[in-house]
């Protein structure tokens, strides 16, 4: 049977067939590669979801990112000062 001929079929499953199904394809690759998987075993996979700590850190980088962002379009305001100052002194 080609996955051409099974596609029909599986889009017709409800919501919670089509789960058992991929959890099924995903025990059937770990056993033809020899994972080192229990049949059925629950993993816990980390999520920064409800992460106050994650969050404080990623605010941390973007306000470092704007200070340096400030920081440099001031720089580049001085340099635009200092050169049409320069300018000026230049045709008097």
């Amino acid at each position: 049977m080609t996955l051409t001929e099974i596609l029909p079929s599986l889009r017709q499953l409800n919501h919670k067939e089509k789960l058992k199904a991929v959890q099924f394809l995903v025990n059937e690759i770990a056993v033809e590669e020899d994972a080192v998987f229990e049949n059925n075993g629950k993993y816990s996979i980390w999520s920064p979801f409800d992460s106050g700590e994650a969050a404080a850190k990623l605010l941390e980088l973007l306000e470092q990112e704007k200070q340096k962002d400030l920081l440099k379009s001031s720089r580049n305001e001085l340099s635009d000062n200092a050169r049409d100052s320069c300018f000026a002194r230049e045709e008097n």
